[in-house]
């Protein structure tokens, strides 16, 4: 048996964690550019990305066991799961993609210009 906190989990971890991740960056930086170790804003970086696919892969789990497909019409609980695992998924979706141009720039630039 699944857990119901399982949807709402997949909807709310992909934007907390890059959430976190912002922060956890810009708290980093002056103690980054004070002792030169950038590898610490990359291992943060690594650590967002991997939170933020498993959310989406919990998420695709919620969408996927209450139907999958599009239509999630209704006023039931599998219909409640499926359009929060749906948009679990692209909010996952969207939280990975703003890891990755949030990360591309210290690969260009570097953390302290």
């Amino acid at each position: 048996m699944r857990s119901p906190a399982a949807p709402w989990i997949a909807l709310l971890a992909g934007p907390v964690i890059f959430l976190i991740n912002l922060q956890a960056n810009f708290t980093a930086v002056p103690w980054v550019c004070a002792t030169g170790n950038y590898w610490l804003l990359h291992a943060i970086h690594a650590v967002a990305l991997t939170l933020v696919i498993l959310a989406g892969l919990i998420a695709h789990r919620v969408w996927q066991a209450s139907g999958g497909g599009v239509s999630s019409e209704g006023a039931d609980i599998k219909s409640r799961d499926h359009f929060v695992g749906l948009l679990g998924v692209m909010g996952a979706a969207l939280s990975v993609a703003l890891i990755v141009a949030q990360w591309y720039p210290e690969f260009v630039l570097g953390a302290c210009q």
